[in-house]
């Protein structure tokens, strides 16, 4: 592969360097990448992104000139005042001009970033790939294509460098993924601005672009120019080296399911790391980064790996994950939604939905026939209303079989009720305060069946919905 060469996915493509293309530079390219890619076909209906910019303009008209079957959605958010309107006005003109049907909708994209707490940036993207996607469904149309292209994916690779994302941020952005499609990802902006002005064709200007606020107008304008300045071709260097990065990933991806298999094991909703087994990987930090990676809990991945050198009952919490170091082995478990906090049952209620799902019956079943979610406790000791509730640090009871007291807090520490779970540990209290079962775990000695004839009630525990 010659030195100005660059290879895209397994595709190589000659990339003239200078400025200036020829008029069926891009033209020829982007059938070829298309076809390579399997993106699409001519006999598949797209639905082109077009804000009016260079880049979405290039797209038009190549896509358009080489006969595929096009249609246009432009979303204007309403963030410009004026500008955003003469926006949409712009590429309604240019679809008109070339008979291409026209889809345009205005958001309140301030609105939306405020009541979801996100920035204007991540509004606006969820806002139009879900329009984007709603237009898919209800006009038939197959792909979305986008105008992504060489520099956004070297710009993608810069910010995931300055952010904890491992190899796969540095595997820039795919040329398909999903429902969408980017056909000029075999392209740098140069070449773009270049086609456009070559022929000629008109485009609106964007001074948001400009703005080095945001993050990536700041690595668009300032830092990547800065590596230009060591390296006139440092987009294509860095798209060079995304290629090696896409290909390490798979190296690394065979590495990390064959040692999965290994280390890794499931128990119910649980994940068990078993740290010897870890620890004679050749990368174990590696493979811990990637598990945590597709796990979704990376952010977290410096306080994880400190957990390997801390003693057991160390934990790391995450608003969906809890990693806890037991003993030899990590536990990583989803974190369970807490319930609603209490209910009272009274003396003629015969079940319960919330936060648990009891039911209650009159019984003459022996004590030794009951099941793991079962307790027989004596009719003569309940006092109603009974309550379930959570339980609390103080509480304690009588365990079944015993004669001393025992708090519910070290119940749990015997029976290693993992800690996501004991925010889900229940008490079924009697009238008088007294605990007759710590739910699901152990029944008070204090409520069992003195006498085969003495009148019982039957409390199950039954399984969620």
């Amino acid at each position: 592969m010659l030195h100005s060469d660059v290879k895209i996915n397994g595709t190589v493509f000659q990339m003239n360097k200078k400025p200036g293309i020829s008029k069926e530079h891009l033209p020829s390219h982007v059938d070829l990448f298309i076809m390579e890619q399997e993106l699409f076909t001519k006999k598949d209906k797209l639905l082109l992104a077009v804000s009016g910019g260079v880049d979405s303009i290039a797209m038009f008209h190549l896509l358009r000139l080489k006969g595929y079957d096009i249609s246009v959605a432009h979303c204007n958010f309403s963030l410009r005042n004026r500008q955003s309107d003469k926006d949409e006005k712009f590429v309604k003109e240019l679809c008109e001009l070339y008979a291409v049907p026209f889809f345009s909708k205005r958001f309140d994209t301030r609105g939306f970033s405020e009541d979801q707490g996100i920035s204007l940036q991540m509004a606006a993207r969820d806002l139009r790939y879900e329009w984007f996607h709603q237009l898919l469904e209800s006009h038939h149309l197959d792909y979305i294509c986008t105008a992504h292209h060489q520099n956004d994916s070297v710009e993608s690779a810069l910010l995931n460098l300055s952010r904890e994302t491992g190899l796969n941020g540095l595997t820039g952005i795919k040329a398909s993924a999903g429902k969408i499609r980017r056909p000029l990802m075999f392209a740098t902006k140069d070449q773009l601005v270049s086609y456009v002005k070559l022929h000629g064709f008109k485009f609106r200007k964007d001074k948001s672009n400009d703005d080095i606020k945001y993050r990536r107008n700041l690595v668009r304008n300032k830092i990547i120019p800065l590596f230009e300045k060591i390296n006139p071709s440092f987009v294509l260097s860095v798209v060079a080296s995304i290629g090696h990065f896409n290909e390490a990933q798979k190296v690394l991806e065979q590495f990390y399911l064959a040692s999965k298999k290994k280390v890794v094991s499931l128990n119910k909703d649980e994940m068990h790391v078993d740290l010897s087994a870890l620890e004679k990987l050749s990368a174990p930090s590696l493979f811990l980064h990637h598990l945590l990676s597709e796990t979704g809990i990376l952010s977290s991945s410096k306080h994880v790996e400190e957990l390997l050198s801390s003693q057991p009952g160390k934990f790391v919490e995450t608003s969906s994950f809890t990693i806890l170091r037991d003993r030899g082995k990590l536990v990583i478990s989803p974190n369970i939604k807490e319930k609603a906090s209490e209910s009272f049952i009274t003396e003629n209620e015969h079940q319960i939905e919330e936060p648990v799902r009891l039911t209650l019956a009159h019984s003459k079943q022996k004590p030794g026939k009951l099941k793991s979610n079962e307790i027989l406790v004596s009719s003569h000791e309940l006092v109603y209303p009974l309550q379930v509730r959570s339980w609390k640090k103080g509480d304690y009871f009588i365990p079944f079989g015993m004669k001393g007291k025992k708090k519910i807090s070290d119940l749990l520490i015997d029976m290693k009720v993992q800690r996501n779970h004991k925010k889900n540990t229940y008490l079924l209290v009697n009238g008088d305060g007294r605990v007759i079962w710590v739910i699901g775990l152990r029944a008070d000695d204090r409520f069992k069946i003195k006498d085969s004839n003495e009148p019982a009630i039957i409390v199950k525990l039954l399984s969620p919905d």
